[in-house]
């Protein structure tokens, strides 16, 4: 079911232009305050984000585990790459029990290693999760393509710490 979700995922976001998004996917882990407990998750996060308007904004899919509970998240993101915040629905599957669906949001800063603090709210229940990750960033057409049409698209602005950080020598 995963793998179906991650190539609808992916085939929404080839609908827009190939050289402005940037793919990333990473383990995140997250201590889970709430309901008199403390209790860890580890989760696998994909990413897709556009950079083709003055504010990128991004689409997440995770698939996360918790001692006697999965859940399977999409949200809507925005922010400056380094820094931002999301939202959008989870459905926390229960051992021997029901789902539940809530809304959860995030705020994060990052740049391959970073640090979340995630917001739950359900019926009754908050929780508050602090988290670390890692992402691994790929395009579609290479760093060269996305700085290039990156460059012409936003005039007003100069690529080149991303270009020479992710240009490689051979």
């Amino acid at each position: 079911m995963f793998l179906l979700v991650i190539i609808i995922f992916i085939t929404i976001a080839r609908n827009e232009e190939w050289a402005q998004c940037i793919y990333s996917v990473g383990p995140m882990l997250h201590i889970n305050i709430g309901k008199k407990s403390v209790k860890t998750s580890f989760c696998i996060e994909l990413a897709y984000w556009n950079f083709s308007h003055s504010l990128p904004y991004s689409y997440d899919i995770g698939i996360e585990r918790q001692k006697s509970k999965w859940r399977i998240y999409s949200e809507i993101q925005t922010g400056i790459v380094y820094c931002g915040f999301s939202a959008g629905p989870c459905l926390e599957i229960i051992k021997d029990s029901c789902c539940k669906i809530f809304l959860q949001s995030s705020v994060w800063a990052n740049a391959f290693l970073g640090l979340d603090f995630r917001f739950s709210f359900s019926k009754g229940e908050h929780y508050f999760s602090p988290g670390v990750y890692a992402k691994y960033p790929f395009t579609p057409n290479g760093w060269d393509s996305f700085n290039k049409e990156f460059d012409k698209n936003h005039n007003n602005t100069n690529n080149n710490v991303d270009k020479d950080f992710f240009h490689h020598h051979h």
